[in-house]
């Protein structure tokens, strides 16, 4: 399995770098980089350059990927984590769909008027609770 960061030349950028290498070298996987800023040709930006010379020797690299400008953010998320990891990921995509499935038919089933029990709408006035 691979650990995917997407990065983005920004402060919290950064910072999901690094809780990817923790967690590549917890894990002891490769690390896979997607840069979201689209870039003109396949130059890695300055700031991951530097960020991705402090990883430990120890946590194999995987090819670093670039959004294309035409591309959605969370396609290319997607399409980039189907690619590294297509077993592992394939599985949970097919749990989310499920989930997303069955809760669409609950929301279907909410969203619809039902007629309710006589006993609900025809409910005996409460006594006023305030002495009269």
């Amino acid at each position: 399995m691979t650990v995917l960061v997407a990065y983005n030349e920004s402060p919290q950028g950064e910072a999901a770098m690094r809780a990817a290498v923790s967690e590549a070298v917890r894990r002891r996987q490769e690390l896979a980089v997607l840069v979201l800023t689209p870039q003109v040709g396949t130059t890695v930006p300055a700031a991951l350059a530097h960020l991705l010379d402090s990883v430990p020797n120890t946590v194999p690299l995987g090819p670093i990927s670039f959004r294309a400008e035409q591309s959605d953010v969370a396609d290319a998320i997607v399409d980039r984590a189907e690619a590294v990891a297509a077993d592992s990921w394939s599985s949970a995509r097919a749990s989310i769909q499920r989930s997303a499935r069955s809760w669409w038919a609950r929301r279907r089933s909410r969203c619809c008027w039902t007629p309710r029990p006589r006993s609900w709408w025809s409910r005996p006035a409460t006594p006023d609770p305030l002495p009269r």
